[in-house]
């Protein structure tokens, strides 16, 4: 098991310290984040051209500094795969018709 370290300001200083420990030494789901350098998990919920179809009928571009927020992100596979997509600069998307 390797502990996550989040930054100072990650947490309010209202959290209790026992909290933010238990945070720091089980992440949920138990993860290594060295293995995010190694691979990527894909996930089908976080799959851009899903997300544009159906949270935005087609017409996003995911360009001009989209943001996105994951709610309960945890350590997840998720989070991160959604980062690299936003990450990329062009997007390659499939259509059909």
């Amino acid at each position: 098991m390797f502990a996550v370290r989040f930054p100072e300001n990650a947490m309010p200083d209202n959290y209790l310290p026992q909290v933010r420990s238990q945070y720091e030494a089980l992440p949920y789901p138990p993860c290594n984040p060295e293995d995010d350098r190694q691979r990527l998990v894909l996930t089908w919920l976080e799959d851009l051209p899903m997300i544009n179809h159906y949270c935005f009928a087609g017409k996003q571009s995911f360009r001009n500094g989209f943001r996105a927020l994951v709610a309960g992100g945890g350590t997840g596979d998720a989070t991160i795969f959604l980062a690299e997509q936003l990450a990329r600069p062009t997007h390659r998307w499939c259509t059909w018709t």
